[in-house]
């Protein structure tokens, strides 16, 4: 699964878990929808590879790339490639909003994160030098 080392699949299991209950909370029992629903499970799936990555010593990749796979828009992008196929332009345009919603979702949740430890990095570094 994706080269996951043995050691590590534990942690990616639980990760996943992570991700998707929170997308699922989020968009099924909050007016957040899909887009708010996505980027939080993102920020989660992130923040959680960043911790078990130094705890396990290993890059967070590792543990976040599988992590976030359940997040990925397969059936929206497969509808909106059929109804492309089939010339239904309302669900082509649906599916297609859905599948760009999840994607900048994704990217935009991993730069946040990515944005907010690089500040905590930075803050860690100037506090070590006094």
């Amino acid at each position: 699964m994706l080269n996951v080392p043995k050691s590590k699949i534990l942690s990616v299991i639980i990760g996943a878990f992570a991700c998707s209950f929170t997308f699922e909370m989020l968009f099924e029992y909050t007016p957040l929808g899909i887009f708010a629903g996505t980027l939080t499970a993102v920020v989660v799936a992130h923040t959680y590879s960043e911790i078990i990555a130094r705890i396990l010593k290993t890059p967070s990749t590792v543990i976040l790339i599988p992590s976030t796979v359940p997040l990925l828009p397969g059936g929206y992008l497969f509808y909106a490639m059929n109804a492309l196929v089939t010339g239904d332009k309302n669900a082509f345009g649906y599916n297609a909003r859905q599948t760009a919603l999840v994607a900048f979702a994704i990217a935009l949740g991993s730069v946040i994160t990515l944005i907010v430890l690089n500040i905590i990095r930075r803050i860690k570094a100037v506090l070590q030098r006094r």
